[in-house]
Protein backbone atom coordinates (compact mmCIF):
# COMPACT_ATOMS: atom_id res chain seq x y z
CA UNK A 1 0.00 0.00 0.00
CA UNK A 2 2.79 2.04 0.68
CA UNK A 3 3.59 2.37 -3.40
CA UNK A 4 0.09 3.09 -4.12
CA UNK A 5 0.11 6.01 -1.58
CA UNK A 6 3.09 7.22 -2.71
CA UNK A 7 2.81 7.13 -6.08
CA UNK A 8 -0.46 8.69 -6.10
CA UNK A 9 1.28 11.78 -5.43
CA UNK A 10 2.30 12.23 -8.80
CA UNK A 11 -0.54 13.58 -9.80
CA UNK A 12 1.07 17.00 -8.70
CA UNK A 13 2.61 16.57 -11.83
CA UNK A 14 -0.53 17.18 -13.68
CA UNK A 15 -1.45 20.38 -11.17
CA UNK A 16 2.18 22.16 -11.92
CA UNK A 17 1.64 21.17 -15.89
CA UNK A 18 -1.61 23.10 -15.40
CA UNK A 19 -0.27 26.03 -13.45
CA UNK A 20 2.34 26.65 -16.12
CA UNK A 21 5.03 25.17 -13.95
CA UNK A 22 6.73 22.50 -16.17
CA UNK A 23 6.62 22.47 -20.06
CA UNK A 24 4.11 19.39 -20.12
CA UNK A 25 1.31 18.73 -22.40
CA UNK A 26 -1.59 18.37 -20.26
CA UNK A 27 -3.29 15.16 -21.83
CA UNK A 28 -0.44 13.25 -22.01
CA UNK A 29 1.00 14.16 -18.15
CA UNK A 30 -2.78 13.15 -17.37
CA UNK A 31 -2.70 9.83 -19.65
CA UNK A 32 0.63 8.82 -17.77
CA UNK A 33 -0.69 9.39 -14.46
CA UNK A 34 -3.71 7.49 -14.95
CA UNK A 35 -2.26 5.05 -16.24
CA UNK A 36 0.35 4.65 -13.28
CA UNK A 37 -2.14 4.50 -10.80
CA UNK A 38 -4.54 2.51 -12.82
CA UNK A 39 -1.06 -0.09 -12.83
CA UNK A 40 -0.11 0.20 -8.67
CA UNK A 41 -3.93 0.17 -7.22
CA UNK A 42 -5.57 -2.35 -8.97
CA UNK A 43 -2.69 -5.26 -7.69
CA UNK A 44 -3.29 -3.02 -4.47
CA UNK A 45 -6.53 -3.73 -3.67
CA UNK A 46 -5.96 -7.61 -4.84
CA UNK A 47 -3.03 -8.03 -2.71
CA UNK A 48 -5.08 -6.30 0.37
CA UNK A 49 -7.35 -9.61 -0.47
CA UNK A 50 -4.29 -12.06 -0.31
CA UNK A 51 -2.46 -12.15 2.79
CA UNK A 52 0.88 -11.72 1.02
CA UNK A 53 2.88 -9.66 -2.00
CA UNK A 54 3.87 -11.96 -4.60
CA UNK A 55 7.33 -11.66 -5.45
CA UNK A 56 7.28 -10.83 -9.23
CA UNK A 57 5.06 -7.36 -8.10
CA UNK A 58 7.72 -7.10 -5.68
CA UNK A 59 10.32 -6.96 -8.08
CA UNK A 60 8.47 -4.54 -10.39
CA UNK A 61 8.19 -2.17 -7.61
CA UNK A 62 12.27 -1.97 -7.30
CA UNK A 63 12.39 -1.87 -11.08
CA UNK A 64 10.05 0.77 -11.73
CA UNK A 65 11.45 3.14 -8.44
CA UNK A 66 14.94 2.42 -9.97
CA UNK A 67 14.24 4.00 -13.52
CA UNK A 68 12.02 6.70 -11.62
CA UNK A 69 14.81 7.39 -9.57
CA UNK A 70 17.70 7.76 -12.73
CA UNK A 71 14.50 10.04 -14.49
CA UNK A 72 14.49 12.36 -11.87
CA UNK A 73 18.55 12.65 -11.51
CA UNK A 74 18.15 13.27 -15.13
CA UNK A 75 16.11 16.26 -14.85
Amino acid sequence: PTLAYVQTGAVLEVLHVMLGWVPSQLLSTAMQIASRLFVVWLPTYWMQLGSEVPLGYALIAVAWTLSDLTRYLYY
